[in-house]
């Protein structure tokens, strides 16, 4: 570990973490079939109880599913206890392209205890709401999204 700070126990950073992740679409009650394109990729940085994550996600294939849209695979489970709801967030950043319908993502978030982020849109005329997975396009290079977030873990 490296003392930032001071040279005493609580100075030290000795947990650091760099790695990848797969990226996934999910449904909340019922998974969507998919075929990923060659561009879906993440990666993570943790550091202590925080994670940082960044990637892109593409489909060549997508069809069935219901409820709500996740992007699922986060590299570790988010924070366990109540204390409050929200552990994360993620952010769309650079954009989206080639979803279905009017409810189209700009982020999200993470809930207690869970691997995946709950992706919601903020429409210009209305609150936010989540993004069903009959968003999800059925063409080759659709349902593109790069993301970025932070969370919380145990």
């Amino acid at each position: 570990g490296v003392y930032l700070g001071g040279t005493g126990a609580a100075n030290k950073l000795d947990d650091y973490e760099v790695g990848t992740w797969s990226p996934t679409y999910l449904g909340s009650t019922g998974n969507p079939t998919i075929t990923y394109d060659s561009e879906t990729s993440a990666s993570y940085i943790k550091v202590g109880k925080i994670v940082f994550i960044q990637g892109s996600i593409k489909t060549d294939a997508a069809s069935g599913g219901s409820g709500n849209l996740y992007l699922g695979g986060l590299p570790f489970t988010s924070e366990s206890t109540t204390s409050t709801k929200r552990k994360g967030g993620m952010s769309v950043s650079g954009f989206q392209t080639s979803f279905s319908g009017a409810v189209k993502p700009t982020g999200g978030y993470i809930g207690t205890n869970v691997n995946y982020v709950i992706i919601m849109s903020n429409r210009p005329t209305e609150n936010a709401e989540t993004v069903q997975t009959t968003a999800l396009s059925n063409t080759t290079n659709d349902n593109f999204m790069m993301f970025h977030g932070q969370y919380v873990i145990d």
